[in-house]
């Protein structure tokens, strides 16, 4: 059942609106009981919609494509990079004091010559410069050895703690980036 839209001053002065405009205003009004879809169902809007819903499925189509991993990206192994600081070496205790810029840092240490043999005992510790605490001992050897160790913490001062008896001592320390 079509709606028509008629008023008393449609009925009493047909002349005054153009028969084209009557009717745009016409179709341009639905009735309460018509819902949006069926206004729109068969009109150029749902062809709109159609094309942007269309559009819209290809850019994400497109955009998943360019976004997977191509085989060139393969995760590749890390490799760290050394820079030696310094190194020490001597007999008996000593305290030095270093800075690291990463605080990722590898100690490599030797310890040679004991004198007489089985009694030489090498204890090497970093602690903070700043509060003195203790943060890790890298080596706890009795008589001769080798051994290195990686050191990971925040950038500051730090301060290796050497203690020795009866035996040589060697360490450096590398600053990994």
């Amino acid at each position: 059942m079509p709606y028509h839209l008629r008023s008393d001053t449609d009925q009493q002065c047909p002349n005054l609106l153009g028969e084209s405009d009557y009717q745009r205003i016409r179709r341009s009004v639905r009735p309460p009981n018509v819902s949006d879809w069926e206004q729109t169902r068969g009109s150029k809007s749902m062809h709109v919609r159609a094309v942007v819903w269309l559009g819209t499925g290809v850019a994400l189509a497109v955009l998943s494509s360019v976004c997977l991993p191509s085989e060139s990206s393969a995760p590749r192994e890390r490799i760290a990079q050394a820079k030696q600081a310094e190194s020490w070496e001597g007999t008996g205790y000593r305290t030095i004091g270093f800075f690291s810029e990463s605080g990722v840092f590898r100690v490599n240490w030797k310890t040679r010559n004991e004198w007489p043999a089985g009694s030489g005992t090498f204890r090497l510790t970093v602690r903070s410069a700043i509060s003195g605490r203790p943060i890790r001992i890298i080596a706890d050897q009795r008589g001769e050895g080798s051994g290195s160790v990686d050191f990971v913490d925040d950038p500051r001062l730090y301060e290796f703690i050497v203690e020795s008896s009866n035996i040589g001592w060697w360490f450096n320390s590398e600053e990994l980036r």
